[in-house]
């Protein structure tokens, strides 16, 4: 219930103080900033709603490919594979084509492992999804800015090494 007064005074806030109180960017924000709570709180059905709401006016903003990559995300942690599997394609085909300006090493990152989730999960390629992962864990080793999205990475593995049968790399994860 919380999250529903954030959500609305952070709007109201946004009407009243912004010369174009219809800025897509800035409600994506706000909405995917309450999706996160929700997904923190065990809510992903709520999380889900949000997300599906914010990306029903599709633009080829960051704001709009951040949305898609939450959303599948959540599609994800939901077991939604058929879902996760067509949003997660639409968010890296998206990816793949913004200017190079705009594709910074977060959304590169995120396509990754989503990239990952796709061979694991769409394509029960689980061999293929470990070594993607080992490989963006490697990468994010070498950035500071990144350690906490690599202990996401780190976790996912480890969960992956002891459902496949690899103890002794669970255990050094």
């Amino acid at each position: 219930r919380h999250i529903d007064s954030v959500l609305f005074s952070s709007k109201k806030f946004l009407f009243e103080n912004f010369e174009n109180p219809f800025d897509f960017q800035d409600l994506y924000k706000f909405n995917r900033a309450a999706s996160w709570i929700e997904i923190k709180e065990g809510r992903y059905e709520s999380a889900q709603k949000m997300l599906e709401n914010v990306i029903k006016e599709e633009t080829d903003s960051i704001e709009y490919l951040s949305a898609l990559q939450d959303l599948a995300i959540c599609y994800l942690l939901t077991e939604q594979y058929d879902k996760f599997s067509k949003t997660a394609k639409q968010s890296l085909y998206i990816s793949d084509n913004l200017p190079t300006k705009d594709n910074n090493y977060f959304f590169k990152v995120t396509s990754k492992k989503l990239k990952a989730y796709l061979y694991i999960f769409s394509d029960n390629n689980i061999p293929k999804g470990i070594k993607t992962l080992e490989d963006l864990e490697q990468e994010l080793r070498k950035n500071d800015m990144m350690q906490r999205y690599r202990c996401s990475v780190l976790d996912d593995l480890s969960n992956l090494y002891l459902d496949n049968d690899q103890p002794d790399k669970y255990i050094q994860t």
